[in-house]
Parts: C-alpha cells; sequence; structure tokens
C-alpha cells in the first residue's frame, strides 16, 4: 500500500559566499531535475518567505507518490547532485543547512477560491503538540471550520511520518533545536495573486489566532511566494 505524502525541505545560507543566483541556478537546474527522473518523486515547488527578515527564507515542497520512498535506496542517491562547480566547495552542505522532514497527507478540501488562478503564494501553519505525547494525525485541525475558507483556492493537512530517517533527527538537533522532532502537523492553504501580501500575511495572523489553533503548544502561519514549480501542481 502506498502512502502519498510530502518532502518538506527548508533552508538558510550559512556561507556568504554562496550568492543566491547560484543557488537557484543549482536547485532549479541540476537537483530538483535530478529528483524529478527518480521514481518517488512526481512535482516539486520552490517558495520564498513574503518576510525579507525571515530567519530561514527559502522553502521546497517535493510531492511524493509513497513517503516510504524516502527509505529507497534510490532516494539515496539523490547525494550525488548535492556538489556542483555552482557553489562554493562544491558541497551545497558547505554552504547552506537544510530542515527536512517527510509527511503523510491526510486531508485535502477545495476552497470557495478554487475556481481563480493559478497557485502563487501559499500559507503554510506548523502545529506543535507535546514533544512527548505527539497529537495523532491531524485529529486536532479541523479545515472546514477555518475562517479563511472562502478565501483560499485548495488546503491541505498533513501529519509527520512517523519512521524519519535518524540522520535527520541528528541535523534538526545539530542546528540548536529541542529535542525530539518539531512541528508533527502541517496545514497549507493555496492562493492565487488576487490578494497583496499584506492581507496574505493578515489572513496568517488570523489562523495563529483562530480558535481550532488553540489547543496546540504552539502554532506558526508564514506566507510563502512561489518562484518556480516543476511538474504537477500542490495537489497530491
Amino acid at each position: 500500500m502506498t502512502v502519498r505524502g510530502l518532502l518538506y525541505v527548508d533552508a538558510r545560507f550559512t556561507n556568504p559566499e554562496l550568492s543566491v543566483e547560484a543557488f537557484d541556478k543549482w536547485y532549479d537546474e541540476e537537483h530538483i531535475p535530478h529528483l524529478l527522473t527518480m521514481s518517488g518523486c512526481h512535482a516539486a515547488m520552490r517558495f520564498v518567505d513574503i518576510d525579507a527578515k525571515a530567519e530561514i527564507p527559502f522553502l521546497t515542497l517535493y510531492l511524493l507518490k509513497d513517503v516510504f520512498w524516502v527509505h529507497s535506496a534510490e532516494f539515496g542517491t539523490s547525494i550525488v547532485s548535492t556538489e556542483s562547480d555552482l557553489l562554493p566547495g562544491r558541497s551545497v552542505f558547505k554552504s547552506v543547512a537544510f530542515d527536512v522532514r517527510s509527511y503523510t497527507l491526510v486531508e485535502s478540501i477545495v476552497g470557495e477560491g478554487a475556481e481563480y488562478g493559478d497557485t502563487a503564494y501559499v500559507i503554510l501553519t506548523a502545529m506543535r503538540a507535546d514533544t512527548e505525547s505527539p497529537a495523532g494525525p491531524g485529529e486536532k485541525v479541523d479545515l472546514r471550520s477555518s475562517a479563511i475558507q472562502r478565501r483560499f483556492k485548495q488546503a491541505y493537512r498533513y501529519h509527520m511520518h512517523e519512521g524519519q530517517p535518524e540522520e535527520w533527527k541528528q541535523r534538526w538537533q545539530s542546528m540548536g533545536n529541542p529535542g525530539g522532532w518539531p512541528e508533527r502537523d502541517l496545514v497549507i492553504q493555496r492562493f492565487d495573486g488576487s490578494q497583496t501580501e499584506k492581507q496574505l500575511a493578515s489572513m496568517a495572523r488570523e489562523i495563529d489566532d483562530a480558535e481550532w489553533t488553540r489547543s496546540w503548544l504552539s502554532v506558526s502561519s508564514r506566507v510563502y511566494k512561489l518562484t518556480k514549480s516543476f511538474g504537477s501542481n500542490l495537489g497530491n
């Protein structure tokens, strides 16, 4: 049985010698095309946080046909395209810190903005429960109660895949983050370009203050602008 999912990768620069242009060229022309030749990944989207001061500005979402693919030998070969002449010191890990996680798709619903244009932005809401007693697969989340349902194109609810590779967990902890895993539940809401970034930022604040978010230990919503898509859209 296959379990559809999402590979979540956010990134921040650690080397001032790396330029955004070189990073984008490596990602868009080498690394993502390499992953899309593989059997388990059928689409990818790159985003940038609309907050110019964001500590972790870059986000890439890969759509997975089966979330267990991240444990495969084929996925392990993705390391090949992490080295490039475009990058200082060749290895991307010498210049960029990545947070990598995999999630299973729990639910998707269509919003009232579905008839409008293609996706231009997403609001990503990350929810953290008690790390010692992680929440089940999104049982506290009710997308249909969202006050902004009338405005999004489509929304997706994801829960962290429990079989995370140990090296990802070690990387998370080495970045100075607390023990255990980060946010186990995600809600991603798609929007076209009809809203301004200021309006979207206001919507993100609405989500953080919504009644359905109050039972979580922490809730954080951020707005990302789509910079490039590869393959099909966000819908799994």
